[in-house]
């Protein structure tokens, strides 16, 4: 009661003293709480228009091909051709190794190889002699035993031609052997000195593609150990832009389809993708799909590690409001934009999903198509104000 009673009073009294004042109340509040007209502006018509549906993702660049290049041989460095930054071709030397000792064990291979070819050459006539041995001792065990049977050769005869028959058997499997070892070292030379002219030639370490140098650990008089990575080399020129895709969002992505690539720090820079490669399982922990997008055509600006925003062009069409660019204006990520209504400033807030490309803006919601829209808003405009025409 006591709160009613005040106000009714505080409400007379403002009445009072306004009449006391002049006797007269204002004749537009809207006006007032706007503030003062504003002259001519330029306007334009927002459009409506069906354009593909898309999905935006954070993205990072790699590179198509990269390669933690290592030695197949160990040794020290004797000299570096690259650094850091150093652009390759495929076949060019990136270090070398000492080779000295894998030359000396080159030479000694050859020399094995000549004398494992000298024993098999001297081993084959060894081998027919025995085996015309052999094949005399068969021919006169015949002999005898067609004696035997007419009563012409006596048993001690027989047992004699039996032994030396099996001495010559002996002698031609000896022989044998002796020309299989001798070929066998032969091969095992032959491999032996390959394996050495081979590591010679190891012993300088190649770019295996066309590429750049990202990173060496290696320096003259380092030493380089097989296997161990000395220098990585990655191409530039082909990249791709990698993302995460959520559960959701997996259900409307799949490979072929059309993306744009952009950088962030680089307005304006575009580059056109292909979605290529999509896990075929999601990760147990995220639930999510790791997702590549091949780049057509690679800017010279863009490197792999660069941070970047993938927007996938989806099957489906939806419902946008195209506008000029020119009538939006921004402040921390809200869009704003003024309607002009009749005489009077309509002021909006736009969810523009996408970031404004080139001179025009899609708007999602906060404008209809047909509804004129004023260019280059300043600070001053507010709300309801009225447009002098």
């Amino acid at each position: 009661m006591i709160v009613s009673f005040s106000r009714r009073a505080l409400a007379a009294l403002t009445v009072i003293t306004t009449v006391g004042c002049g006797g007269q109340t204002p004749s537009n509040t809207t006006a007032d709480a706007s503030g003062p007209s504003i002259g001519r502006v330029q306007t334009t018509r927002a459009t409506a228009r069906e354009v593909p549906d898309s999905r935006s993702f954070f993205a990072t660049l790699v590179a198509e091909q990269q390669a933690s290049v290592a030695p197949l041989v160990s040794g020290r460095v004797e000299r570096r051709f690259v650094e850091r930054g150093d652009r390759v071709r495929a076949g060019d030397p990136l270090f070398r190794l000492r080779d000295a000792d894998y030359r000396d064990q080159s030479a000694q291979a050859a020399a094995q190889l000549g004398q494992a070819r000298t024993r098999s050459v001297s081993d084959a006539p060894e081998v027919r002699s025995a085996r015309a041995t052999a094949e005399a001792a068969e021919e006169a065990l015949r002999r005898l035993e067609t004696l035997a049977t007419q009563g012409s050769a006596s048993a001690q005869e027989l047992t004699r031609a039996r032994a030396e028959l099996t001495a010559a058997r002996a002698q031609l499997s000896m022989a044998e052997q002796a020309t299989r070892a001798a070929r066998f070292a032969t091969a095992q030379a032959q491999a032996q000195l390959s394996a050495t002219q081979r590591a010679v030639g190891d012993a300088v370490v190649r770019a295996p593609f066309d590429g750049e140098v990202i990173e060496r650990r290696a320096e003259v008089g380092d030493f380089a150990a097989a296997g161990v990575t000395i220098v990585t080399l990655q191409r530039r020129d082909s990249l791709r832009a990698r993302f995460n895709a959520g559960q959701a969002d997996s259900f409307v992505l799949h490979a072929g389809q059309r993306a744009t690539v952009t950088i962030d720090g680089l307005d304006g820079l575009h580059m056109p993708a292909v979605l290529r490669y999509v896990s075929p399982a999601s990760a147990e922990l995220t639930r999510a799909l790791t997702i590549d997008a091949t780049i057509d055509q690679v800017d010279p600006r863009a490197r792999p590690g660069q941070f970047a925003t993938v927007r996938v062009e989806l099957d489906a069409r939806q419902r946008r409001v195209a506008v000029s660019r020119r009538a939006l204006q921004s402040l921390a990520g809200v869009y704003r934009a003024f309607v002009l209504q009749g005489r009077r400033l309509d002021e909006r807030v736009l969810f523009v999903p996408e970031e404004p490309d080139g001179d025009e803006a899609l708007v999602a919601r906060g404008l209809e198509g047909g509804e004129e829209v004023v260019l280059d808003p300043t600070d001053a405009m507010r709300d309801g104000q009225e447009v002098t025409r």
